[in-house]
């Protein structure tokens, strides 16, 4: 059986350039964003301004990341599936 690696493609879009080193480092970082930024568009923004290219914090998958995620875990259905 099969369960892949996602390391692979999460690489793979880290090599397209520079990665940023934020993190949030105190939990009222944490909870404030899990407050206040909840939409799509907030996370995306955010991540950007943040320069980070899958999540929101280092952590928590932006659209991008999730997406990633997403068609990662389906290649891996269909291929059990074949």
């Amino acid at each position: 059986m099969y369960f892949g690696d996602l390391r692979e493609p999460v690489y793979e879009i880290l090599r397209e350039g520079k990665s940023s080193d934020f993190i949030t480092r105190s939990s009222l970082g944490f909870v404030r964003d899990a407050l206040f930024i909840r939409k799509t568009d907030s996370i995306n923004r955010h991540s950007l301004k943040r320069g980070l290219r899958l999540t929101l914090d280092g952590v928590h998958w932006n659209t991008r990341g999730a997406g990633m995620v997403t068609d990662f875990i389906s290649s891996l259905i269909h291929r059990a599936f074949e």
